[in-house]
C-alpha cells in the first residue's frame, strides 16, 4: 500500500476522510501533489508571494514574501503513516509546518505530531487549499504577509498552488520530445590533455542515457597547444576520438598575438583548428596596430575568433569600472578596423551584469554583423531577475548565440560523470522549459538561487545548440556529419 502514490492515495483516504462541516469528495482531493522529496515553494493565487521561513534573533518565522526561490521558500513532502496526510518540510532546516498559538503556522523540529500533518483539498477554479489535519483549518493569507489558519472561507485567500523546483536534490530523468535529436555543439571547453577527452565523451554517454540529450561535438579551448605545441593532438585525437573533440590555437592574456599571418594561414589550410582562441582581458594591446595583420588574415581565411574574453575577470579592486569600459572600447575600435573579422565573445561578453551593458551589447551587435556570444556563465543577473527581458534578447539575437559550458577537465573524473551531465541538463532545462531550476549549471553557478526557464522556442534552440557553429566555425559541418552520420 506504501506504494501508492501520492493522489492515489489521497483518493483512496478520500472516500472516508471527515472534515469540518462534512466529507471531502474524491474530486476535491484529487489535486496532484509533487512526488515526495520533490522540492516546492508554495505559491499563494492570486499574486506571487510564497511561503517564506527567515531567520531572527529568536528563531524561524513564516510569512509570505515575493518569490525567489532560495532555499527559504523551497520545501517537500514526507509521508506519514496516515495516507492522506503528510509533513511539509523546510528545505532550509529540516523543520515542518506545523500549527501554533492563536492559529499561527510556525515552524518546528519533528514530525509525529498531528499538528504537523497537513492534507491537500482541489480549491475551486484551480490550485489547492491545505489543510490542518488537527484543526481543519487551512493556511490563510491575512494582511498581505502572514501564514495563519483559519476556516475555509472563499472570501479570504487561501489558495495556493506548487511550484516545483528542479534541484541537484531531486533531479528525474527526462525524455526531450521534438529535440532529443537536435545536435549539440558545446563550442566553450577546456580539455587540458588528450586523455582527458575520454570524459568527456563518458559524460556525454550519460547524459544521453539519462536525460535524453546527445552532445556530438566538443571544441577544446586548451589542450595541447595551450602547454606544449603538440602539432600532432588533432590527428591522434580524430584516431581516438574521431571529429567529436574539435580544437583551436590561442594566445593567453598578453599584448601581443603570438600567431602571425603565415601561421593563420597554414593552420587554416591544414584544418586541423577551428579558430583562434584570444583572451584579452585587459590588456592594452587589444587595439595596438601590431596586431592588424594577424586579425586581417583571420578575415581573409575565415578563421574566426573563438572565445574571445574582452574586459575579464569582472569588477573588483583592480579591474575598476574605468578598466572594463577602456577595455571594451579596444575592442570596439578592432571591430570597427577589421568588419570582416567574426568574432565568438566568451561568456556574453561579460555584458549581462546590468541594463547599461546589455544596452552597449545590443548596440554592439546591431553595429558589427560578425560578432557573436556564447552563452556559458554569461546570463547572470537577467537569468534571475528579468527573464522576460533575457528571452526577448534570445530570441532577438538568435542568429549570433552558441551554446558553451566552460567545462574544465581537471574537475572531471570517473566518480563525478552523473554530476556534470546533471549540470548540463539544469542547464538546457533552463534554455528549453518553463520550469524553475537551482543548482549549479553552466549559466551560472550555485544551490542558493532559483532560475526561471526561458522555455526558447524550438527554431531558436537549433540555432544556439548547433546551426551557428556550423556557420562561424570552418570545417565544424564536416566534423558534425562524420559524427552523426547525416547531411546538415
Amino acid at each position: 500500500m506504501r506504494l501508492l502514490t501520492p493522489v492515489l492515495m489521497l483518493l483512496f483516504f478520500s472516500l472516508s476522510a471527515p472534515y469540518p462541516g462534512g466529507f471531502l469528495s474524491a474530486d476535491e482531493n484529487a489535486a496532484a501533489l509533487p512526488q515526495p522529496g520533490q522540492r516546492f515553494s508554495l505559491a499563494i493565487t492570486p499574486g506571487d508571494r510564497v511561503l517564506d521561513i527567515t531567520t531572527n534573533a529568536v528563531g524561524r518565522d513564516l510569512q509570505l514574501y515575493k518569490f525567489h526561490g532560495r532555499i527559504g521558500q523551497r520545501f517537500y513532502l514526507q509521508s506519514t503513516p496516515v495516507f492522506s496526510d503528510f509533513n511539509i518540510v523546510a528545505e532550509i532546516s529540516g523543520y515542518c509546518l506545523g500549527e501554533g498559538k492563536d492559529g499561527m503556522v510556525i515552524v518546528t523540529p519533528g514530525t509525529a505530531k498531528k499538528s504537523q500533518r497537513w492534507r491537500f483539498i482541489a480549491a475551486p477554479g484551480g490550485g489547492v487549499r491545505i489543510v490542518n489535519s488537527a484543526s481543519g483549518k487551512v493556511i490563510t493569507c491575512v494582511d498581505s504577509w502572514r501564514g495563519l489558519l483559519r476556516d475555509i472561507d472563499p472570501n479570504l485567500v487561501q489558495t495556493f498552488v506548487f511550484r516545483p523546483i528542479v534541484t541537484e536534490a531531486f533531479q528525474q530523468p527526462r525524455k526531450r520530445p521534438g529535440l532529443s535529436r537536435v545536435p549539440i555543439i558545446d563550442v566553450h571547453t577546456h580539455i587540458m590533455n588528450m586523455e582527458k577527452n575520454a570524459d568527456f565523451i563518458a559524460i556525454g554517454g550519460v547524459l544521453e542515457k539519462k536525460y535524453d540529450t546527445r552532445i556530438d561535438i566538443w571544441v577544446d579551448l586548451d589542450s595541447n597547444f595551450y602547454t606544449g605545441w603538440n602539432e600532432s593532438c588533432p590527428a591522434e585525437s580524430r584516431k581516438r576520438y574521431g571529429e567529436r573533440i574539435q580544437y583551436v590555437i590561442q594566445t593567453g592574456y598578453r599584448d601581443v598575438l603570438i600567431f602571425k599571418p603565415e601561421e593563420i594561414t597554414m593552420w587554416t589550410k591544414r584544418g586541423d583548428v577551428v579558430g583562434y582562441k584570444i583572451w584579452w582581458g585587459f590588456q592594452k594591446g587589444i587595439d595596438d596596430p601590431v596586431n592588424d595583420p594577424t586579425y586581417a588574415r583571420m578575415a581573409e581565411v575565415g578563421l574566426p575568433g573563438a572565445s574571445v574574453h574582452v574586459a575579464q575577470p569582472f569588477f573588483n579592486k583592480e579591474f575598476t569600472e574605468a578598466r572594463w569600459t577602456e577595455a571594451m572600447d579596444r575592442w570596439e575600435r578592432v571591430l570597427i578596423k577589421h568588419p570582416k573579422l567574426v568574432a565568438v565573445m566568451a561568456h556574453m561578453g561579460c555584458l549581462m551584469i546590468d541594463e547599461v551593458r546589455l544596452t552597449r551589447l545590443e548596440r554592439m551587435l546591431k553595429a558589427y554583423p560578425n560578432l557573436n556570444l556564447d552563452i556559458c556563465y554569461g546570463l547572470t543577473e537577467y537569468c534571475l531577475g528579468d527573464s522576460d527581458r533575457l528571452r526577448s534578447f534570445m530570441i532577438k539575437y538568435s542568429d549570433r548565440i552558441l551554446f558553451g559550458s566552460d567545462l574544465m577537465s581537471k574537475y572531471t573524473a570517473k566518480n563525478n560523470y552523473d554530476a556534470f551531465a546533471a549540470q548540463y541538463e539544469r542547464t538546457f532545462r533552463i534554455l528549453e522549459t518553463d520550469e524553475y531550476v537551482t543548482g549549479s549549471t553552466f549559466l551560472m553557478g550555485g544551490n542558493i538561487y532559483v532560475y526561471r526557464g526561458l522555455n526558447l522556442p524550438p527554431d531558436v534552440l537549433e540555432k544556439i545548440y548547433y546551426k551557428n557553429a556550423l556557420r562561424i566555425y570552418p570545417g565544424m559541418r564536416k566534423a558534425l556529419n562524420s559524427v552523426t552520420g547525416g547531411s546538415y
